[in-house]
């Protein structure tokens, strides 16, 4: 009675999950414009083209399909092969809100994945009915199914064989990182919007207080176990650089996650850079004042241009990541900081948006 109640009441929620994903895409994308063509021409050095969008499914864990839509670079002068992220959207959904900027990204020359990955399950972090162990084999199934979103990209014929960049925001941000280390030869970098990188902290919320309250054994034992699953937990199996990306006034994830883990990734060699967007809350990406944004956007493109196109055009690596064998010789300082290298400070101040251009 109670599975059958609990498995009604998911069902339930999927189904108004999506339909408010449905009514308030439009509401969010209104909030992400696209830059005027001069200012687009200042934010990459690289040709324009146009841009095709299609709908698109890969089989995930246990073989479920996972549903997105796939952005190119379209045109005569459009690459045949582009250099390919993995879009992963946050704990509440919304993901077809990210429409805007995987056109934007594909009029620059890259190949964009929005999933949603939520397709074939939803695992709540408070997941307060289920047994312990169906929680955790259902997280990791979940996992598994935007891990085999970088298998999709990896071998697809417009996708660049060098790896796959995967981008996630907030909760998405943090599962960056476990899809990163489920595919490390596979993965060529990882970025981060405003994601979460200790959760202890984000699990002692007052919902979550309550939940922990009325929880039966197993529901404590999954905020337990679930709290030691953070990116925190994962250096050790990360090879990619890192671009963080985090609001100075976000009250959801303080920024001060993002530098402690800036710090963290340095102390295992990993390049990695932090831009902090002084004015910017949590979600920037979806704010009414769309400047935060673009200038987020500067920083990626500033990233993919320093980190993964560079390393593409050589055919190797710095750290051997991706399917990039590693370099030979020392990197150029405008490529790739070598690992334990920190170089030039990598804390980066949006004010005003970076120029990418070498």
């Amino acid at each position: 009675m109670g599975i059958h109640a609990s498995a009604s009441r998911s069902s339930l929620t999927r189904r108004a999950a999506r339909w408010l994903s449905l009514l308030a895409a439009p509401l969010l994308a209104g909030g992400c414009v696209f830059l005027p063509p001069a200012e687009i021409a200042q934010l990459a050095p690289r040709p324009r083209h146009g841009a095709g969008l299609s709908p698109y499914r890969y089989p995930g864990a246990e073989g479920r399909p996972i549903e997105g839509f796939l952005a190119l670079p379209s045109g005569p002068a459009a690459p045949a092969r582009s250099p390919c992220l993995l879009f992963l959207h946050g704990q509440i959904g919304f993901w077809r809100s990210y429409r805007p900027y995987a056109l934007q990204l594909a009029r620059l020359g890259y190949g964009v994945l929005y999933i949603n990955y939520y397709s074939a399950r939803v695992v709540n972090l408070k997941e307060g009915t289920r047994p312990f162990e169906e929680r955790v084999a259902r997280l990791r199934l979940l996992l598994e199914d935007m891990a085999r979103g970088v298998d999709a990209l990896a071998a697809h014929p417009r996708c660049d064989p060098g790896g796959v960049t995967v981008v996630g925001f907030s909760l998405g941000g943090s599962y960056a990182f476990h899809v990163a280390a489920l595919r490390p030869r596979k993965v060529a970098a990882i970025v981060s919007f405003y994601g979460g990188y200790r959760f202890e902290p984000l699990m002692d919320t007052w919902d979550i207080r309550l939940a922990y309250l009325f929880a039966d054994e197993d529901g404590r034992r999954w905020h337990q176990w679930f709290a030691r699953q953070d990116p925190l937990s994962l250096i050790g199996k990360i090879r990619a650089p890192v671009l963080l990306l985090h609001g100075r006034k976000d009250t959801w994830i303080p920024s001060r996650q993002a530098t402690e883990y800036l710090e963290a990734l340095q102390g295992r060699g990993i390049p990695a850079d932090l831009a902090l967007l002084p004015e910017a809350n949590h979600d920037f990406m979806f704010s009414f004042n769309p400047s935060a944004g673009q200038r987020a956007v500067g920083h990626l493109v500033n990233f993919l241009e320093r980190r993964v196109l560079a390393s593409l055009r050589m055919g190797c690596s710095p750290g051997g990541y991706g399917a990039l064998p590693p370099c030979p010789e020392s990197v150029p300082a405008q490529t790739a900081s070598q690992p334990g290298n920190r170089g030039a400070s990598p804390i980066l101040h949006s004010d005003p948006a970076p120029d990418p251009r070498p």
